[in-house]
């Protein structure tokens, strides 16, 4: 339903906004626990004992469906004072240019009946983009100190000596920010709009489906109430702009299920590759690690391990008529830290033979068709994963 196809109905003026819900769910849990011990069995002797265990959790499930609009933005500059904006449909001035057959140059958005932003038939659905969060991690800790104290005869005061152990294991658990199409303009013979029927299959020229349900239901309408605490006015004005209407964190397999269905009824959900060229949830990627949302190379799990042990002696006593205490010790740390992890690199599409064999006039080979074909084709087998 671009101005071009068979539902001229896409403006080929104004601005596009993007009106989006996004909802999330964040869930931070930390215990700790401690133990301390300490036994003092005479005035020179004293041990002490101390044991930590902490773990953590996070969980976020974050999910944003993005619905769209055109309209002409008309601003008034009020000085020192706020600007005023204002949206309308957009057209020659600030309405639409009324005819009778809808074409090219005159596409049908915002005429007739629905000639307000907040009619079903001038939104439609454009994109989505989920994010999951799933890490953990503990730490064990324990310590342990002996002392011991010598009398007034002496210039040493005390001996002190102790050990330290301590373990943090750690796994995270952070996926891209997965944003992807659902449908627009510039495809397919245009976008889905809120009004058009969704029944997951893509009509020729991007004609509205004829079987299935339209998305009305599920839209909601935002009027932006006490917009800048009523200092300025409304930039949409009456016009309250349609946004998905349900939770997407709590309702998240609904929204994605919705999500799906918009892409389909677009275009084919997978490309040539086999992979998706719409968006799919997290889940759905390709090469996700078995069981979960994540990509290899989001996973990352991380294990270090601290060691130490001192001895330090304390001395004090009298210079003349000066009065000396000091300290003199000795430390020893170690930290064993190991982490596994991937990287990845986009897919990388090497020009074919045929590709590099038309060599437009006045101009020369890249740099890859250069090469030798059997090179070439050695490069292309190292993209693919074949070697």
């Amino acid at each position: 339903s671009d101005q071009q196809g068979a539902d001229p109905r896409s403006p080929i003026d104004g601005l596009q906004s993007n009106n989006i819900r996004r909802d999330e769910s964040i869930t931070n849990i930390t215990s700790d626990y401690g133990f301390n011990f300490k036994w003092t069995p005479n005035d020179q002797w004293g041990f002490q004992f101390d044991a930590q265990h902490v773990d953590s959790k996070v969980d976020v499930l974050s999910m944003g469906i993005w619905a769209s609009t055109f309209q002409n933005a008309a601003i008034t500059l009020n000085g020192n004072d706020l600007p005023t904006v204002l949206f309308s449909l957009p057209g020659n001035g600030l309405t639409p240019t009324p005819c009778v057959t809808f074409d090219g140059n005159c596409p049908s958005y915002g005429q007739g009946v629905n000639n307000n932003l907040s009619s079903p038939y001038n939104s439609f659905w454009r994109s989505a983009m989920d994010h999951i969060e799933q890490s953990e991690g503990t730490e064990d800790a324990v310590k342990f100190d002996v002392e011991y104290k010598f009398g007034d005869d002496t210039w040493f005061d005390s001996v002190k000596a102790g050990v330290r152990w301590a373990e943090r294991d750690q796994t995270t658990r952070f996926s891209t920010y997965n944003w992807g199409v659902l449908s627009e303009i510039w495809g397919e013979g245009g976008p889905v709009w809120m009004s058009d029927r969704i029944d997951g299959v893509p009509n020729a020229g991007g004609l509205p489906g004829t079987t299935g349900t339209d998305s009305t239901a599920i839209a909601m309408l935002n009027g932006f109430p006490n917009f800048m605490r009523g200092q300025t006015p409304l930039p949409t004005g009456t016009d309250s702009r349609l946004f998905y209407g349900d939770n997407t964190a709590v309702n998240y397999k609904a929204a994605s299920d919705f999500a799906l269905s918009v892409g389909d009824e677009w275009r084919a959900r997978n490309g040539a590759n086999g992979c998706a060229q719409n968006w799919v949830p997290l889940a759905m990627r390709c090469n996700v690690v078995a069981g979960s949302p994540f990509l290899p190379q989001e996973i990352n799990p991380v294990n270090e391990v601290n060691k130490a042990a001192y001895v330090v002696a304390r001395f004090k006593g009298d210079m003349g008529a000066a009065r000396v205490s000091g300290n003199i010790g000795l430390r020893y740390t170690t930290t064993t830290r190991e982490a596994d992890g991937f990287q990845a690199f986009p897919n990388i599409n090497f020009a074919t033979d045929a590709e590099c064999a038309i060599v437009p006039p006045g101009e020369q080979p890249t740099p890859f068709c250069a090469l030798t074909p059997a090179v070439r084709a050695s490069a292309r087998l190292w993209a693919n994963g074949a070697v």
